[in-house]
């Protein structure tokens, strides 16, 4: 098959990831990966492992000597789908719902019907569906795009009526309830319903967040981290319109601009999960208070009534 231009990455890399399933057959190992690059440009990756049949078979200068891994792009896809929904300057030619044919169209071509300059922040598939994921824009926008069809409404996540557009930085959803999700921004944080394009819920910072996770056992927490280094935690149990605890990392970490600071949650020891925190190529294990441990009695119960109530 020829490969176009437009059908490989020629622009940062923004997002690389496994994708929602994993299959297994005849015994051997294949999953998925996808990546996606600032331009909009969407990959998927099939890794699958060969059968000794086939390694000796099979010639192919992707594959190193010895190797019994093989990985293959299946397809690419651009998160515009149309050019109806890719920004268009004023004057420009060419009406609306013209699908961009990634196997004819030239790069020059591509990156005319795009606009001007990078827009494109990072991707995240919705739980469980391979499907379906969302897209984080530049512009302060969430796209939810599909890999086969349309995607459901809503097509884009807004900011609200209220605020300013802030560029996307981190996304989660929730390992509870899956069509709950968090997504950090250069202002603040907002909590989203899969089904619904408004916040339901905005918490303003006084820097960017560059990092959002879900606890993995209590449906009501989840955690951010800001680019000055600030660890955030919100229970929505306790208080939905402020954060529970703020912790600066600024005295357990020498440095006075930490750069691109990250943290994972994971389980420890005691299977009680702790916190990894990365800032400037340090990495510290912290351990999270019992409270933030232990779920309340029916809490999965608790968080969908809150979002429900923000609906109202």
């Amino acid at each position: 098959m020829a490969v176009t231009t437009t059908q490989i990455h020629t622009s940062r890399i923004v997002s690389v990831a496994p994708m929602p399933s994993l299959a297994a057959s005849r015994g051997q190992l294949s999953f998925q990966i996808v990546s996606s690059d600032d331009r909009g440009l969407v990959s998927f990756w099939l890794l699958s492992e060969l059968t000794q049949a086939e390694t000796e078979t099979v010639f192919d200068l992707g594959i190193q000597i010895g190797s019994s891994i093989r990985l293959v792009r299946s397809r690419s896809l651009s998160i515009w789908g149309s050019m109806d929904v890719v920004p268009r300057p004023p004057g420009r030619k060419g009406g609306p719902g013209q699908p961009l044919d990634l196997d004819t169209l030239s790069m020059d071509m591509l990156l005319d019907s795009l606009g001007p300059g990078p827009t494109v922040q990072g991707l995240n598939f919705y739980p469980g569906d391979a499907n379906q994921f969302l897209v984080h824009a530049g512009d302060g926008r969430i796209l939810h795009r599909s890999r086969f069809g349309n995607a459901a409404p809503p097509r884009e996540f807004v900011c609200g009526p209220n605020s300013v557009p802030a560029p996307i930085t981190a996304c989660a959803f929730s390992p509870f309830l899956n069509e709950c999700f968090v997504v950090g921004c250069a202002d603040g944080v907002r909590l989203y319903r899969t089904t619904c394009a408004a916040p339901l819920l905005t918490w303003d910072t006084q820097d960017a967040v560059c990092e959002v996770r879900w606890s993995p056992n209590r449906p009501c927490v989840f955690f951010g981290m800001t680019t000055l280094g600030e660890f955030i935690t919100w229970d929505l149990s306790q208080d939905d319109r402020k954060p529970l605890l703020t912790h600066s990392l600024s005295n357990e970490f020498k440095t006075s601009a930490p750069a691109a600071p990250s943290f994972c949650v994971v389980a420890g020891p005691s299977k009680l999960p702790v916190v990894a925190i990365t800032v400037a190529g340090t990495t510290a294990i912290r351990s999270l208070a019992p409270a933030l441990c232990r779920a309340l009695p029916d809490e999965e119960k608790l968080l969908l009534s809150l979002i429900d109530s923000a609906l109202s």
